[in-house]
């Protein structure tokens, strides 16, 4: 059977063309070839069914007092079991929540999100797996809007739900991803261009193929894949021996035959998984030449979790993550859970930081059992 894509959505995802010059048909609705949900299709292949359940006007849980069935919630029972098997369900939703009638803000909104994901999560359409659910939050309503019937203040709503998604997504184990950036035209300026719905097909196509790539590595040992990323000498090699031992290439070893990057570890709880040092990732190059350095990271945009390590005792150690996070998000890594962890705590000039960063010294030990017990929690 195909792997099968459930895309749960409104009207950008049911295609509405606000603007038919820029549609191939002239109608209100873009096609075939045209569509993010088919592009989707189309880019990943035969081995995938990607189904588009799109309705204008749908939202998360709010109802509609004009018009009537428009809350995903009350519907997703049958909805989802309509299309059972499900490998995945792509949620974007979002855009009419913030209707002036619903008089919600963007944390109300995330937590109508919430609510739909938790109904959906439990509705017997996984084929017996666990739920797999991407979270999409739409791109912004841009300046220009006016639409008297969805009533004011929605461009400034829909600012803050991106934010609420990302932290309902993390907190109940969803895929997240943003599709700002995704062009929105020039006539109502909430809907996709059909050039928006290519760059949303593509940022999503990408996503799913990283993903492929990250279950391959799975199968191929077994174990889920962590990744350290960071600048050079701030003690990634250092923290991968003190954590996994000492690197060994015996012939009855298992795993022997892996690359001196990758190492298996075995985590406080019995679960193991595999530690991959991204090497060669920028050091110390102009914020200018970073977009040439991409590549650099492929092994982290298969990870199940990104731990960022950062020198304790570097001056630019804020300006580095926020280097390394730009290069990451760039590969569409956005929906992985990352840790931050400031190595080398035992200088002399290391000071004290956010409780919610993980200090680390590979050299004396200190703060790897947190890291381990952190790492389980995930």
């Amino acid at each position: 059977m195909k792997k099968h894509i459930l895309c749960l959505g409104d009207s950008n995802t049911h295609g509405y063309c606000a603007d038919p010059k820029d549609c191939a048909d002239g109608g209100i609705r873009f096609n075939e070839d045209e569509r993010w949900t088919c592009r989707l299709q189309t880019a990943l292949g035969d081995k995938y069914l990607v189904t588009e359940e799109g309705l204008s006007g749908r939202t998360t849980v709010f109802v509609d007092p004009i018009h009537e069935s428009m809350d995903a919630l009350s519907v997703a029972y049958p909805l989802l079991k309509s299309h059972e098997v499900i490998d995945l369900l792509i949620i974007m939703l979002g855009t009419n929540d913030v209707k002036e009638r619903f008089n919600a803000n963007a944390a109300c909104i995330g937590a109508g999100m919430e609510r739909l994901i938790q109904k959906c999560k439990t509705v017997d359409c996984w084929g017996g797996r666990e739920p797999n659910i991407l979270v999409v939050a739409p791109p912004r309503i841009k300046e220009g809007f006016h639409d008297e019937v969805m009533g004011d203040g929605c461009v400034e709503r829909s600012q803050g739900v991106a934010e609420q998604y990302a932290k309902v997504a993390k907190g109940l184990g969803c895929h997240f991803m943003d599709a700002e950036g995704c062009e929105f035209n020039q006539v109502d300026f909430m809907h996709l261009t059909r050039r928006g719905h290519a760059q949303l097909a593509e940022k999503l196509a990408e996503m799913e193929k990283r993903r492929g790539e990250s279950r391959k590595a799975r199968a191929k040992t077994g174990m889920p894949v962590v990744s350290l990323v960071g600048y050079t000498n701030v003690g990634k090699s250092s923290l991968m021996n003190a954590l996994c031992g000492p690197s060994v290439a015996e012939a009855d070893m298992l795993f022997a035959t892996l690359d001196p990057t990758s190492r298996k570890l075995v985590l406080p709880s019995g679960m193991a998984v595999l530690l991959v040092d991204t090497v060669g990732f920028v050091s110390r190059l102009p914020h200018n030449l970073v977009e040439a350095f991409k590549s650099t990271l492929e092994e982290a945009a298969w990870s199940d979790v990104i731990i960022r390590v950062a020198d304790a005792g570097d001056e630019q150690r804020e300006e580095q993550l926020a280097v390394t996070d730009e290069v990451l998000d760039g590969l569409d890594c956005a929906d992985i859970p990352r840790l931050t962890v400031y190595n080398k705590c035992d200088k002399p000039n290391a000071l004290n930081f956010d409780p919610d960063i993980l200090l680390t010294s590979a050299k004396t030990g200190y703060g790897l059992d947190a890291l381990l017990k952190k790492l389980d929690e995930l």
